[in-house]
């Protein structure tokens, strides 16, 4: 270690970065990278699927909660991932295990509690089915009132969903800031 920073190569793989010190036990750093890396995709995916409903022209509120949402879900992503790929590189320089600076958790943290906050701010204002700004819902698309009914449920499935995968992102990397705070 140099500066505070790891030269040496990586002993224990690029999960040393995503799950922090536990990473010094193999098996608990690949589960939870697994674990952490799961809940990124799946918040990813699951808000991509949901702004793919959304009719900005209809529901204009909507489509700019999840442009800011989603824009900020995706720094923390990218710059996540490019810390990673760089870190599983052999490259002398490595972010030690739980080291990762404080710009950078801001990034990841930030982004996700935005996306968060912006995802529970959708789902309380759709939460009776009323057509808004926040939802709007083709009824023409839709041959009965059962349908939209449904398209309505895949639409709150949707945001709960990706509601709960941010609540797991943030959890995750702020139990790995406080196992290295108590190391």
């Amino acid at each position: 270690m140099q500066n505070g920073v790891r030269t040496d190569e990586s002993p224990n793989g690029p999960w040393q970065f995503v799950s922090g010190p536990l990473s010094a036990n193999k098996a608990i750093g690949v589960v939870g990278a697994l674990l952490h890396v799961a809940a990124w995709v799946t918040a990813v995916v699951a808000d991509l699927s949901f702004g793919a409903k959304i009719n900005g022209t209809h529901a204009p509120a909507a489509k700019a909660y999840w442009d800011y949402g989603y824009f900020c879900l995706l720094v923390g992503f990218v710059v996540l991932l490019v810390v990673t790929i760089m870190h599983a590189l052999p490259i002398k320089m490595k972010i030690p295990g739980g080291g990762t600076a404080p710009f950078l958790m801001t990034l990841f943290i930030g982004g996700a509690l935005i996306s968060l906050m912006l995802t529970v701010l959708q789902l309380m204002a759709i939460v009776d089915g009323a057509q808004s700004d926040f939802l709007w819902i083709d009824t023409q698309k839709f041959e009965t009132p059962e349908k939209r009914t449904d398209e309505l449920a895949q639409i709150r499935n949707l945001l709960l969903l990706t509601m709960t995968s941010k609540i797991y992102i943030v959890q995750f990397l702020r139990n790995n800031q406080e196992v290295k705070r108590n190391c």
